[in-house]
């Protein structure tokens, strides 16, 4: 949870502060998003985590009907990932960029166990980034917002 408010904080915040010092800096494309369900259920490998509630969405780049982010720019992104498994089950995921693995993790079996993924990505417009299941067996996503998912442009 730190990494994404941090994420938000740099995006958002100072990205507010700067405009403020600058006016011809633009708003960068940031979404913040969340489970709102109380869990989703990844029955196969193919999958994608659902965040239902974006909260923030500059840009349009997030589809809470989908769970895809769309770059709307060429930039290098940073994206920040919780997933909390539901009950005592274990949850594997993967953060993928154009159907393409980029980086994983796994929320460990424990009752409520949760993981966090980061990773800086460059992205051509376009590009999409998204969360999805990394196993065959249905593994369930803790909802109630305890798991989301954030981006936004770190650089052009």
């Amino acid at each position: 949870m730190i990494s994404t408010t941090l994420v938000l904080l740099l995006c958002v915040n100072v990205g507010k502060a700067l405009a403020s010092c600058y006016p011809d800096l633009e708003r960068r494309p940031t979404f913040f998003a969340s489970l709102k369900t109380s869990q989703q259920t990844l029955a196969t490998i193919k999958d994608i985590v659902k965040f239902d509630d974006a909260k923030i969405n500059i840009g349009g780049g997030y589809d809470s009907s989908t769970g895809i982010f769309t770059a709307p720019r060429n930039g290098i992104y940073v994206f920040t990932g919780v997933i909390m498994s539901n009950g005592n089950n274990a949850v594997h995921f993967q953060l993928n960029k154009n159907d393409q693995f980029y980086t994983s993790g796994f929320a460990v079996n424990s009752n409520y166990g949760a993981q966090t993924v980061n990773s800086l990505a460059e992205l051509k417009t376009g590009d999409k980034v998204y969360i999805k299941h990394r196993s065959s067996t249905s593994e369930n996503v803790r909802g109630s917002h305890s798991s989301n998912c954030s981006g936004c442009l770190f650089s052009k």
